[in-house]
């Protein structure tokens, strides 16, 4: 209420707005983007000459990086009005996950390549995320948006002699998220890791060897056997494999028929260290570089399933080398059985002394003229054990129990007569 007073004419123009149903909209978006990660929040029922205040929610996998809360005023203006809360994403680590050929990143080897990158998945750290394969690459989803990742690529972890081969991430690798024809790089959030030990691997191939044996009496000549039987495969891309057996006996004995291995004819030469007095023998390691051959030293050592003479390794190969035996047994005598296993000792028995029966009387016969007489030979009766039967047959014990009862009543009954007549004799 006022007075208005003015010396010419005064014309008053007046303005009116509306008083409420006023709007404002509040935004979530992507940083650097106009790309929703929530859906907006509309307030249309807001009233003129207020001031009203919006606190960002929080949204999982993404950090706010804009201020919060926020406000919008209508004390001076009736028209729409706008939040923004920006956030960014919260960084995603990708596990590689290797996928060998034959479901497994170690293999013995067999002269064929093997390869453990032809196939693979990525695994994110945070269950929340989720990982699809694409034709282009894959497809990583956080929270309700949807990022695409192309260019990994790996190299290594293929080969075929024995060795192991690292895999690395080749390339370069880029993550966009796209909204209609709006783009943006988040390649800076998304990170790429290989398993630390992520690598093929390719054993060696096991071969066993083992030179035959034989038997003979000796005959001055020499026993030899030059047979050898191979256990496992030695392939052809390596060349040729033979032995020479070297194994002899002549003089009545044994020896071990040993024998040597070649490949394309070159013999395979094993250095033994020479163990110094009273010290264990202790292999010098194998120079993965260099395929000189490599032997544990010693006799008859275990390997694996079973004992060898020797075990070689060479190239892509374990060589088992298994000495059979020449023996040479003495003219004129059987060949000499194997040794049979000690037969454990029998346990002491006690043995229980028994009565012979007396020897029934010898029939007279009659005498014959100018007949020499025999001289009877007389067999002296053994004493007799109180409470034993005479009539006891040799080697019967199931009486043994009802003697030892006969013998401790009969003592117990001459024990009780002899203290009777002392006790008569004191009175």
């Amino acid at each position: 209420s006022g007075e208005i007073t003015a010396d010419e004419e005064l014309v008053l123009k007046l303005y009116y707005t509306r008083d409420k149903n006023l709007k404002y909209v509040v935004h979530y978006y992507l940083e650097g983007t106009t790309i929703s990660l929530a859906d907006d929040k509309t307030v249309d029922d807001a009233v003129f000459g207020k001031v009203y205040e919006e606190t960002a929610e929080e949204i999982e996998d993404y950090e706010l990086v804009s201020e919060s809360p926020q406000t919008v005023s209508f004390e001076q203006s009736a028209d729409d009005q706008e939040i923004f809360f920006y956030y960014k994403l919260v960084p995603v680590t990708l596990l590689v996950d290797l996928i060998a050929d034959d479901e497994s990143d170690t293999v013995m080897y067999d002269a064929e390549e093997h390869t453990i990158i032809d196939t693979f998945t990525l695994t994110p750290q945070d269950e929340s995320v989720t990982v699809e394969k694409a034709d282009a690459g894959f497809t990583i989803k956080v929270g309700k948006q949807v990022f695409t990742l192309t260019g990994l690529t790996l190299s290594g972890g293929t080969g075929t002699d024995v060795n192991t081969y690292p895999v690395a991430i080749d390339g370069t690798y880029s993550v966009v998220i796209a909204n209609g024809e709006e783009e943006a790089d988040m390649t800076g959030s998304f990170t790429v890791i290989l398993p630390e030990d992520a690598a093929l691997t390719i054993t060696p191939a096991y071969v066993t060897l083992t030179s035959g044996s034989a038997t003979k009496v000796a005959d001055g000549t020499a026993l030899t056997e030059p047979s050898v039987s191979m256990d496992g495969t030695f392939y052809e891309r390596d060349g040729v494999l033979t032995w020479d057996v070297t194994g002899s006996q002549t003089e009545v004995g044994s020896s071990d028929n040993v024998f040597t291995i070649a490949i394309n004819g070159d013999t395979i030469i094993v250095e033994e260290e020479e163990p110094e007095q009273q010290e264990p023998i202790v292999p010098a390691p194998a120079d993965e570089s260099d395929e000189t051959a490599s032997i544990y030293t010693g006799t008859r050592h275990a390997k694996n399933d079973g004992d060898y003479d020797q075990v070689i390794e060479y190239g892509n190969y374990v060589f088992r080398l298994v000495y059979g035996t020449l023996t040479v047994t003495p003219p004129g005598g059987p060949t000499p059985p194997p040794t049979p296993p000690p037969v454990p000792p029998t346990p002491p028995t006690t043995i229980v002394p028994t009565t012979t029966p007396a020897a029934a009387a010898p029939v007279a016969t009659p005498a014959v003229l100018g007949a020499t007489r025999e001289v009877e030979e007389l067999v002296p009766e053994e004493p007799a054990v109180l409470g034993e039967s005479r009539t006891r047959q040799t080697g019967d014990e199931s009486q043994i129990p009802v003697r030892v009862l006969l013998i401790m009543i009969c003592a117990g009954a001459i024990i009780t007569i002899m203290m009777t007549n002392r006790k008569k004799e004191e009175q």
